[in-house]
């Protein structure tokens, strides 16, 4: 079980003194477009902290394999990637090749209308058949995964909140549900950051989701 921090910010002096804030109860740093597009990450000072890159590759097979490649030059101690679900088998076979962990994105937490759960299972299965273990997990689907799957596949759920705003994901939980429902790890980023105490906010999260 662990805390992984969203770092999607602009700036690389904030985004250090967040680090520096919380670093002792983050087991992931989570970088995505918005980091990547204005921040200078060789820059970070992670703490030696591992960091989870979070683009949802969506491509062809060779072009995700190069761009994971490229990225992996630049991002010190990048360990996770996040791969759209909706890839070819065989860019999914391939990303498990990778010397870094794919997590494997279903669905966002900013949309959950309409959504036929089955179809999402159903994908969740082929993914399992081809070897993949690790999925990003919506509040609104952890208690689905887990009674088709049980313990079989690990899951890192973002959404979640406690008394803080739910800005735009319309599935949200709190820490103390999302380690009820036996999701592994928990994806918090504006609740801290945002936070003039990022530190304290931090410490609640790691001890409502790990320490409880």
């Amino acid at each position: 079980m662990s805390l992984i921090l969203s770092l999607d910010l602009k700036s690389i002096e904030k985004a250090n003194y967040i680090i520096c804030q919380t670093y002792q109860y983050l087991s992931f740093i989570k970088i995505g477009h918005v980091a990547l597009s204005n921040l200078d990450v060789s820059k970070l000072n992670t703490f030696d902290i591992p960091i989870m890159l979070d683009l949802k590759f969506f491509d062809i097979t060779s072009t995700v394999e190069k761009a994971i490649l490229g990225y992996s030059t630049k991002i010190e101690n990048l360990k996770i990637f996040t791969i759209s679900a909706a890839c070819q088998d065989e860019t999914i076979k391939m990303s498990l090749k990778s010397s870094f962990k794919p997590f494997f994105v279903l669905h966002l937490s900013s949309d959950i209308v309409g959504i036929d759960k089955s179809k999402i299972i159903k994908r969740v299965e082929e993914i399992i058949n081809l070897g993949g273990q690790n999925f990003i997990c919506p509040p609104f689907l952890i208690k689905d995964f887990r009674e088709n799957f049980k313990d079989t596949i690990a899951l890192a759920t973002p959404g979640v909140r406690n008394d803080h705003s739910n800005d735009d994901h319309l599935s949200t939980v709190s820490a103390s549900k999302a380690k009820e429902l036996r999701t592994n790890h928990i994806i918090v980023g504006r609740p801290i950051y945002n936070s003039n105490e990022p530190k304290n906010i931090a410490k609640e999260y790691y001890e409502q989701f790990i320490s409880t």
